[in-house]
């Protein structure tokens, strides 16, 4: 492959781009080849149960805190199908929290058990907010974000269409 031979630290940083990429090989653009590819690096000594628990098993304290907070603000609706979660500026600053530590935290509410959309609101500063949508199957996961110049409260009272 282009007259690199593939060390344990070039195998570590593919890794760790193929695992966060594929969401950890459960994504739908997860292959066969994909797990060869994998296989592949770990036999160049990819450290994988490092690199995977450092990507998806490690929490920083901040991070535990904002998804806890976050987590309790999920309500239901639809019969339990739809779900909002909120991650607001005074959680952000109860916990400590960075947008690093937020990152992901979109997905959470769509893997409550029977929910087919989930939408998360961040409140944004200046009365604003992103909102990211999740729908579609487990394996086949659609990401719609998009931001409104309004409140969250706002947003949460805004009739259905």
């Amino acid at each position: 492959m282009m007259g690199v031979t593939i060390d344990k630290q070039i195998a570590n940083c593919l890794y760790t781009g193929l695992c966060t990429d594929t969401g950890c090989f459960r994504y739908s653009n997860t292959s066969a080849t994909t797990l060869r590819i994998a296989a592949s690096l770990m036999d160049a000594g990819a450290d994988v149960a490092e690199i995977n628990r450092i990507m998806f098993d490690t929490k920083s304290r901040a991070r535990l805190n904002v998804e806890r907070l976050a987590m309790e603000s999920i309500t239901f609706y639809e019969n339990g199908r739809f779900d909002i979660m909120e991650i607001t500026e005074e959680m952000m600053k109860q916990s400590g929290a960075t947008e690093g530590d937020i990152e992901g935290l979109a997905a959470l509410p769509r893997q409550v058990e029977g929910v087919l959309i989930a939408a998360t609101l961040r409140e944004l500063k200046k009365k604003k907010a992103a909102i990211k949508f999740l729908f579609g199957q487990r394996h086949h996961m659609m990401l719609l974000p998009f931001v409104l110049n309004l409140a969250v409260e706002v947003i949460k009272v805004l009739p259905a269409v």
